[in-house]
């Protein structure tokens, strides 16, 4: 049976993962460009990875996202350069898409076609 909580903790992990995704891209992306000494490389293959998670029950998702300090003091040394590390990558991407995505995303139409999959995938 599809429930209403499984539909929405499965657009919350979509949604959620989407921009986890976007942030750790962006980010190794830079690092990748703008340091290509060896040491850079450690970090950008770390990022790479993409060291998020998600735990909890299906009524209360706890995501955890593994973001170095280092990244923070790139940020603020090189500011003249203005590089997508932290502030514009993280917080632009949490509070402009992901925060208004899980606020007004989660329509009819978005939950009618998260209920379609599902019943596809459980269909034998």
């Amino acid at each position: 049976m599809i429930t209403e909580d499984i539909i929405s903790n499965t657009y919350l992990q979509r949604v959620v993962n989407r921009d986890a995704n976007r942030i750790y891209s962006t980010q190794t992306d830079v690092i990748r460009n703008k340091f290509p000494d060896e040491r850079s490389g450690r970090l950008a293959n770390f990022l790479v990875t993409r060291p998020f998670t998600s735990s909890g029950s299906p009524g209360r998702q706890i995501f955890h996202f593994r973001i170095f300090t280092y990244l923070r003091f790139l940020d603020i040394r090189h500011a003249a350069q203005k590089l997508a590390l932290y502030n514009r990558v993280v917080w632009g991407i949490l509070y402009q898409e992901t925060l208004p995505d899980l606020r007004y995303g989660y329509t009819k139409d978005i939950q009618d076609s998260i209920r379609h999959e599902l019943e596809q995938t459980v269909k034998p």
